[in-house]
């Protein structure tokens, strides 16, 4: 088995100040042992906490980690979340703010192959302020499992960003702008078990602030697998260790 994959990724950078962002009608992928994952930064005019929440076809989604950093007349947050077995009809993805903000950065993208009970391991933040770096450490990660991580900042001498440890996956930047955000995200798929270190690092001089954030997302547990819309063709013998636990969602066991 291997680590969860990544599809159908879709993003945007939204400038107008309001209190929420959506990508309109994405369509999950289909395939078995499905999370919809929302990668989503916000920045406020303010220097006062807010926070952030997301949805799904008005499904609550699960946050499985923040990270946040303020400076003067600005407060940052990076939130990553999750939703366990998506619809498989298109809906919107809503990202909501408690206050008004400057602007959202929001990725979407669907992973197949991914555990469906406790699919979250370890995680990591970082946030600082006047640096050009954020490094993420994820102590304890399964093999074949996958990172998701993601950063942001002002769009101060519209920057880019570059990658040590991880594959970029979305750059979402603009004209140089302290009032407007930019962001990017990577992933990187486990060979082997143990700690994973990442790295980002923004273009130009560094920002005010900036914050990062990261999740593991484990494959399903070995035995405890979901086929959805399988067929077991006639004839074919299927062997299972004793104990092993298999949940076969739409499958058609073919006769004889």
């Amino acid at each position: 088995m291997a680590a969860p994959t990544r599809n159908n990724q879709a993003n945007s950078r939204f400038t107008t100040n309001a209190t929420s962002a959506t990508l309109a009608s994405y369509t999950p992928t289909s395939g078995s042992n499905r999370i919809l994952v929302v990668r989503a930064a916000a920045m406020y005019g303010v220097q006062s906490s807010f926070t952030l929440s997301a949805t799904f076809g008005g499904v609550s989604m699960t946050e499985a980690v923040t990270a946040v950093q303020d400076w003067t007349d600005r407060y940052l947050r990076v939130s990553i979340f999750y939703l366990i077995n998506p619809s498989g009809s298109a809906g919107d993805i809503v990202v909501t703010a408690s206050q008004t903000m400057n602007g959202f950065v929001v990725d979407a993208v669907t992973l197949l192959g991914a555990a469906q009970s406790s699919p979250v391991g370890a995680t990591d933040t970082d946030s600082g302020t006047s640096t050009d770096t954020s490094s993420l450490s994820l102590a304890g990660c399964a093999s074949e499992s996958l990172i998701l991580a993601a950063v942001a900042s002002n769009c101060a001498l519209a920057p880019t960003w570059s990658w040590s440890g991880a594959t970029e996956d979305y750059e979402l930047t603009g004209t140089a702008s302290t009032a407007e955000m930019a962001g990017s995200g990577a992933y990187y798929a486990t060979s082997s078990s143990g700690t994973v270190n990442i790295t980002a690092t923004r273009s130009a001089s560094p920002p005010p602030g900036l914050a990062a954030a990261a999740v593991e997302f484990k494959k399903p547990a070995a035995g405890n697998q979901t086929l959805t819309g399988a067929t077991i063709a006639s004839g074919t013998t299927v062997n299972a260790p004793a104990k092993i636990t298999k949940k076969l969602a739409g499958a058609t066991i073919a006769s004889g």
